[in-house]
């Protein structure tokens, strides 16, 4: 926060010592850029928001529980910000999302992009669990057939509708920011495509929530 704040620094304290120095290019908000803190644990979550971070999280391969929990935290905070007038920091959470188009069936449509998802985030575990092998210049798939349930739970792909009910629970549990992956594997047109789909026929549904 000094180095983002302050044009000259020097600093010595319990974990950092150095001498004057400035960060180049110089930031034009003041007093400082807004901070986003990526914590994944509800109890980072909790103290980070109550020191006035703004919080970017995802329960990854966790269960939709851990994503009650990391809500709650931050609600906990939240509460407490506003008891003592104090500004609430902003909240996001990242979700994967690919519609199919609607003149295709449902099922079959929602099913083939479902795979595609699923290659996605088995090559994005092996990243993350393990040493990421790569062959033919891709990364190799793990298997995760214990998530195949958890996942077509969570993703939002599918119908108008289906993906509207899907935010709506997000927004019943108090997630305020939906942060969307929608390039999880389709083609360049297929990937615009949605996005044009989701701000033209899903984004209108929540427009009353918040301020624009």
């Amino acid at each position: 926060e000094a180095l983002l704040g302050r044009e000259e620094v020097s600093w010595d304290g319990d974990y950092y010592t150095f001498d004057t120095l400035t960060t180049m290019p110089r930031p034009l908000q003041r007093p400082s850029p807004p901070i986003w803190i990526a914590a994944l644990a509800p109890p980072a979550i909790y103290h980070s928001a109550l020191k006035g971070y703004h919080i970017m999280t995802t329960p990854l391969s966790a269960s939709a529980e851990t994503m009650r929990e990391q809500v709650d935290a931050f609600a906990r905070a939240a509460g407490e910000l506003e008891a003592k007038g104090s500004d609430v920091a902003g909240f996001s959470l990242p979700r994967a999302a690919l519609r199919q188009t609607l003149r295709i069936v449902a099922r079959d449509a929602a099913g083939a992009k479902q795979r595609l998802a699923y290659g996605y985030f088995e090559r994005f575990y092996n990243v993350r669990t393990l040493r990421g092998e790569v062959r033919g210049g891709t990364i190799e798939p793990i298997e995760l057939d214990e998530m195949v349930d958890e996942m077509a739970a969570s993703l939002l792909v599918g119908t108008t509708s289906k993906v509207i009910a899907k935010l709506e629970t997000d927004a019943a549990l108090g997630i305020p920011e939906i942060n969307l992956d929608m390039n999880i594997g389709a083609s360049h047109r297929e990937t615009m495509a949605a996005m044009e789909r989701f701000a033209a026929e899903v984004m209108p549904h929540f427009a009353a929530d918040r301020a624009a």
